[in-house]
């Protein structure tokens, strides 16, 4: 009987993070539309978290040492058409990467969905 208690809990917990994953799905899907929505403070809070306040433009274009990795696949669009390009990090990069091995893969997007929670 506890077997199976402890079944049922961890197809709560699967089905929580699932959830929790298909929000996360919705608001990045949308995100364009919550950016054009925002106030430039919080379209300010969206880009720095987005790129980790390492943003900024510099010979015909915006560079970073850091794209949040939910974004890593329309990064390599964005350098492909010269619009940005990603910098070696000037830091141990495994630090940043691998940080959280034990965490849920949308983790590092929380404060990017609080932010977005905001948004009309």
């Amino acid at each position: 009987m506890n077997k199976i208690k402890q079944l049922i809990d961890e197809l709560k917990s699967r089905k929580s993070e699932a959830d929790k994953m298909d929000e996360v799905n919705t608001k990045l899907g949308q995100l364009h539309h919550h950016y054009q929505l925002a106030d430039l403070h919080t379209k300010q809070a969206i880009l720095r978290t987005v790129f980790n306040s390492q943003l900024y433009y510099s010979e015909g274009c915006y560079r970073t040492p850091y794209i949040l990795p939910a974004f890593a696949l329309k990064a390599a669009t964005l350098q492909e058409k010269k619009l940005l390009i990603i910098e070696q990090p000037s830091q141990n990069s495994d630090k940043i990467l691998g940080c959280a091995p034990l965490h849920t893969p949308i983790e590092h997007l929380t404060p990017l969905l609080t932010l977005l929670k905001h948004i009309a």
